[in-house]
């Protein structure tokens, strides 16, 4: 509806406001990989690192038993971490063109958001500890996503675009 104009003025289709621009998912969406985990075990190798350095040049300078069997305990647990670190790899989202890919340890798994035949289950409210989104997969156990993969609130917002029906706790039934 256009705004009555002044007396004697023609109104034009310029002078309306602009309308507003249509809500577009653009063709790939990256979500943030969340690398807190990882940041934590980068610090706790290189403290372990810098132990173990210390306790082996004080067991080095004094050659007592004792002390050379408390640096060795601390170097396995150092390499007890950089095993663990090394294997904690980030997980990354990503929607191309509808389609959620799941990349995480070797491993790429492609779930189709805009099919209502993909069995998809929200638990729990977006920003809790509790909220995870599990995909069915026929025969297998689900894939759950959860807060430590990716923000919560953003995992939604994407989701509810293909899926506005999508609600916690609300899942409809595959293929209807």
């Amino acid at each position: 509806m256009l705004p009555a104009a002044a007396p004697g003025k023609v109104e034009t289709l310029a002078d309306a406001p602009p309308p507003a621009p249509a809500v577009e998912m653009p063709a790939i969406y990256q979500f943030a990989p969340l690398k807190s985990a990882r940041r934590f075990l980068s610090l706790m190798l290189v403290t372990a690192l810098a132990t173990t350095a210390y306790l082996g040049y004080g067991a080095y300078q004094s050659r007592d038993t004792m002390e050379i069997g408390i640096a060795a305990i601390v170097a396995l647990c150092t390499l007890v971490i950089w095993a663990i670190r090394t294997g904690a790899t980030v997980t990354r989202l990503t929607v191309r063109r509808g389609q959620l890919e799941i990349e995480r340890q070797g491993g790429r798994m492609v779930f189709d958001l805009a099919s209502t035949y993909t069995a998809i289950e929200v638990v729990g409210r977006p920003g809790s500890k509790k909220w995870k989104v599990l995909f069915h997969r026929r025969g297998m156990s689900p894939v759950v996503v959860d807060s430590t993969m990716v923000d919560s609130r953003d995992f939604m917002r994407v989701l509810r675009f293909f899926r506005p029906d999508l609600a916690p706790g609300n899942t409809p039934p595959a293929g209807s």
